[in-house]
């Protein structure tokens, strides 16, 4: 029960650091006009989960399931999940998961590739606020 909410929390989290990430940073602001889509990450045993939908560079959120879901990611359980997603991310974990199908995903391989950069992208420090300038 306890890593049931740890995880449905740090999908809350994810939700409210993509928000912060558009508000602070033009640069992932004009990422996110690039696609449309309905992603969302769930625990297959549970059938706990969160959907992102991305729209015209909006981000809303909401606890559940959808069934248009364009990108799934889905963890063989709620607690490997949390374990996955906890800063700091081991990408070696993440990789021998989906080797072992404890991870997988569902969707176009262009959607979820650009859905799993954006997430990344979200947790990069020092996004570029601005263009660099060039001297003149």
């Amino acid at each position: 029960m306890l890593l049931e909410m740890k995880f449905k929390i740090i999908l809350w989290g994810m939700a409210q650091l993509l928000k912060y990430a558009a508000w602070r940073y033009p640069t992932f602001r004009a990422r996110l006009n690039e696609r449309n889509l309905v992603a969302q990450l769930k625990a297959r045993d549970e059938e706990i989960g969160r959907w992102y939908a991305i729209r015209d560079g909006r981000i809303s959120s909401g606890a559940g399931l959808r069934p248009d879901a364009d990108v799934t990611l889905a963890f063989k359980t709620a607690s490997f999940g949390a374990a996955l997603l906890m800063p700091p991310i081991n990408w070696l974990d993440q990789i021998n998961a989906q080797k072992d199908f404890k991870l997988t995903v569902e969707g176009p391989e262009d959607l979820s590739n650009w859905f799993a950069q954006t997430i990344m992208m979200s947790q990069a420090r020092g996004l570029p606020t601005a263009p660099c300038a060039t001297a003149t």
